[in-house]
């Protein structure tokens, strides 16, 4: 029996809480993992907000959604996830059912620029 890895076990703990419908965050967009993950547990009726600082990742998560989750509402933010409260609508305060943050650099990218 192996070890389950902090994403994998951070997955199965916002699958066990997220129900389709709901709002949730990716915070750190990066390649879009997250973002297509928490796009799944939503479903086309909820949305994901991610965030990211980089061009780049913004970019690289807009073509995994359009590839892996067409159709979901993921709202691509290219804004420091320090301003979260300031970027989501105030109608979504209070009422998020996940944020994930999957700290560090880009992977694949640039090491330079870390969350």
């Amino acid at each position: 029996m192996g070890f389950i890895s902090i994403l994998s076990f951070a997955h199965k703990l916002m699958e066990e809480r997220v129900q389709a419908g709901e709002t949730v965050i990716d915070a750190t967009a990066g390649n879009g993992v997250d973002t297509v993950f928490l796009a799944k547990q939503v479903g086309t009726g909820g949305i994901v907000y991610a965030f990211d600082i980089q061009e780049t990742a913004i970019a690289c998560t807009a073509a995994r959604c359009a590839q892996e989750v067409p159709g979901h509402r993921v709202e691509l933010v290219l804004r420091s996830h320090a301003e979260l409260a300031d970027a989501i609508p105030v109608e979504h305060h209070g009422r998020i059912a996940a944020v994930a943050f999957n700290l560090g650099y880009l992977p694949g990218h640039d090491h330079g620029t870390v969350t």
